[in-house]
């Protein structure tokens, strides 16, 4: 019934977006399964489950990609309601009073935000879904370590958690010290947790080898992702201590990042300065790169914090506004690529609202791109990424005050996660989504009402 209603409540959203939201990296992904060079710079596993349906169901089969994508946001939007109503009836219910259990339900169903997120193509949506179940998971075993005796449950950590990994490459390292905290927290049971890491492992070793050898083509711009912090740092100091650096100091940073002088006008993104970086200089001679990183920053440590600051402040900064002027990039997509009239050579959709859904349509426009939630005092917190990292915050010290110390188990997948998200290279609400979705979670383990002859029931039922 829960399932039922979140999915019958965000049709009214998809119907007035439909075929759904064709987002900014889905041209690029469709175009390489349409062209078979599907490459890791975006999980292979979503690229070819988004190209199945607009491609392969959609063009060749139904003779429409705008059908194909609808199929798409169907799939999605079933998937993730299914996994919201899984998190209410298996977890957040039997642990908060019927009126927080409600609240739960009507957050995943009519906050907004969500239903966009169901219809978005983005790889984010999926892993955030996955997320929450391996959150919920590991919640259940911090209570009850006694169920990771059952196989059962055991098995479905791992096939949720191998999965998860699949859908965003940096989940490996997120799991991987998560797990090594838990062995070292649960020593009862660390033979089983490093039964489950090692399997999890493995598992990706095929995914990442052979399996992604067989089908995908490697992408070499690895460490050019890896520099977005390096990079806006360097170009901040050109733009405000140029004056105080050394004549060889501009060479070099110009020599590794042509394009630094775009950080005065976005200098809440890295993608202007990181996409150009010589990623082959710096495998030439790193040391050189390094030592200049390093040798700047200790001339100006301030300024090497400000730009941290300024490319994270939406990470950490609650009351942060939005749109970002300075990111380019919307706080999250509405509008479908191509609708502007570009990218005409790549494969698009053609947005067909349902007319009697204009006013939605409009609203939901106005949301996503005026930001209009903001005018609403309480409720703009809601849609704030920084909000969403503080209330791990707030589940941390409240599991310290209480002295349930084993709780922080969880809490350290989360800010594994979050720690990854410092180091992008911009803020955008979708990499925050996996965060957000989890903190009617962390408040029903906070409320911990459970009754006892549940959490049994629950273990002998696995």
């Amino acid at each position: 019934m829960v399932w039922a209603i979140i999915f019958a409540v965000w049709m009214l959203t998809f119907l007035a977006t439909y075929p759904g939201i064709y987002g900014y990296d889905s041209i690029f992904q469709v175009d390489s399964y349409a062209k078979h060079s599907v490459n890791t710079h975006h999980p292979i596993i979503h690229t070819y489950l988004l190209g199945f349906f607009v491609i392969t169901i959609g063009q060749k089969m139904l003779g429409s990609v705008d059908t194909g994508m609808a199929l798409y946001s169907i799939f999605q939007m079933l998937c993730m309601s299914a996994i919201f109503s899984c998190l209410y009836t298996t977890y957040i219910r039997k642990r908060v009073r019927r009126v927080w259990a409600i609240v739960s339900i009507l957050l995943y169903a009519v906050l907004p935000v969500n239903a966009l997120m169901a219809i978005s193509s983005t790889k984010d949506v999926l892993f955030a879904g996955l997320f929450s179940l391996m959150i919920m998971l590991l919640l259940m075993t911090v209570e009850k370590s006694e169920r990771l005796e059952n196989w059962k449950f055991c098995l479905i950590l791992i096939v949720v958690s191998e999965i998860c990994i699949w859908f965003r490459n940096q989940e490996i390292y997120v799991f991987g010290l998560g797990m090594l905290v838990s062995i070292l927290a649960l020593k009862k049971y660390w033979k089983r947790l490093l039964m489950i890491l090692l399997t999890v492992v493995v598992g990706y070793g095929i995914y990442s080898g052979p399996v992604t050898n067989l089908v995908a083509h490697k992408n070499g711009d690895s460490i050019n992702e890896m520099m977005s912090i390096p990079c806006v740092q360097l170009s901040r100091s050109m733009a405000y201590n140029s004056d105080e650096l050394t004549d060889e100091e501009k060479q070099l940073i110009e020599k590794y990042i042509p394009n630094f002088g775009v950080y005065e006008s976005i200098e809440a993104i890295s993608d202007g300065m990181k996409n150009t970086f010589q990623s082959d200089l710096f495998k030439d001679n790193p040391k050189e790169f390094i030592g200049l990183w390093l040798k700047v920053g200790k001339e100006h440590p301030i300024t090497y914090i400000d730009a941290f600051a300024r490319i994270t402040i939406g990470w950490w900064y609650p009351d942060m506004n939005y749109r970002d002027s300075k990111a380019y990039h919307p706080y999250w997509e509405y509008d479908s690529t191509g609708q502007d009239g570009r990218f005409q050579d790549y494969i698009l959709v053609q947005r067909k609202p349902v007319a009697g859904l204009k006013k939605l349509t409009s609203f939901l426009e106005k949301l996503s791109y005026d930001n209009s939630y903001q005018k609403a005092p309480i409720i703009s917190m809601l849609f704030s990424s920084g909000c969403m990292v503080w209330g791990v915050f707030i589940y941390c010290a409240t599991v310290i005050y209480q002295k349930r110390y084993k709780h922080l188990l969880v809490a350290v997948f989360v800010l594994a996660l979050w720690l990854t998200l410092l180091v992008g290279p911009v803020v955008l609400y979708r990499y925050a989504y996996p965060i957000a979705v989890i903190e009617p979670l962390l408040f029903a383990a906070l409320c911990s009402s459970v009754k006892k002859d549940s959490i049994q029931e629950e273990i002998s039922n696995g």
